[in-house]
């Protein structure tokens, strides 16, 4: 026979797992962290580089800090490029390279690209 203490107790139990359940079917899931820390982190790349091609006058686009390395230009091309493949391959699709390091040159093409 259970006393009065225990039986309050496994009502109180009770209620605050029947209090838990319903909160938490109300929730929505939750995304994956991991996913959303990415998601964050690739948009605040994005826009970085956005904001960088936009302030850089058309005249500088052939900009090279040194000879042997890519102007400033083919650098904004070659990144679109990559973005192209990288999301092309993860969705399975083939011959996913663009060109536009050899297609762009102007900033309005590559900004368009």
């Amino acid at each position: 026979m259970m006393f009065a203490d225990e039986r309050e107790e496994s009502i109180r139990l009770l209620a605050l797992i029947a209090i838990l359940a319903a909160s938490a079917a109300g929730q929505t899931p939750t995304a994956n962290p991991q996913v959303e820390s990415a998601r964050k982190f690739y948009g605040n790349v994005k826009d970085l580089i956005l904001k960088s091609a936009d302030k850089m006058p058309e005249d500088k686009y052939p900009f090279k800090p040194a000879p042997e390395v890519m102007s400033y230009g083919l650098m904004l091309a070659h990144l679109a490029n990559a973005q192209f493949y990288q999301c092309s391959t993860a969705m399975g699709e083939k011959n996913s390279d663009k060109g536009f390091h050899e297609l762009l040159h102007t900033k309005a093409q590559i900004l368009a690209g």
